[in-house]
């Protein structure tokens, strides 16, 4: 029944009609459908078929991050980034990597890393390039972006900059 609901909500978000999409997820959220929970959390964090609402947003993030969802996790990640709090944004987008590999997660830690230059974090984003490229679940952009990076960092380090 749930998972009818998240395809049903996700079928109306495709077809633009975001409202309904919302009432689809929110009910299938409490229901404790995770997917939903994620969803739901990007819908109250961009303003889709509801008011932008930044605590019901981290809430429904946290709900679906609980659930082993890491691009819930990415997503508390990536606003802790935006508000300024490095250190949560790092503690978020390392419990995403740790539950399922993620790619991209590993190569936004390494430019969290890099944000500070010092020849230990050259070091810390070398590791999380590598987890990146080694990554199965990236995407394409995001893989060519570190192998870029890793490339720069590696000369950087030769060049003893």
């Amino acid at each position: 029944m749930d998972d009818d609901l998240f395809s049903k909500a996700c079928d109306e978000w495709d077809s633009g009609n975001l409202t309904v999409a919302f009432n689809l997820f929110l009910t299938a959220a409490k229901c404790d459908q995770h997917s939903s929970m994620l969803n739901l959390a990007v819908f109250y964090d961009q303003g889709y078929g509801t008011e932008k609402d930044a605590k019901k947003a981290f809430y429904w993030y946290r709900k679906a991050a609980s659930k082993g969802d890491s691009a819930a996790c990415s997503n508390i990640a990536n606003n802790y980034r935006k508000a300024g709090n490095i250190r949560k944004a790092k503690f978020w987008l390392k419990k995403a990597l740790t539950l399922q590999d993620d790619g991209d997660a590993a190569l936004e830690l390494a430019q969290l890393y890099l944000m500070i230059k010092r020849k230990d974090n050259y070091t810390k984003a070398l590791v999380y390039l590598a987890k990146a490229i080694d990554s199965k679940f990236i995407s394409d952009d995001s893989y060519e972006e570190a192998c870029s990076l890793k490339n720069k960092l590696l000369r950087i380090i030769e060049d003893g900059n």
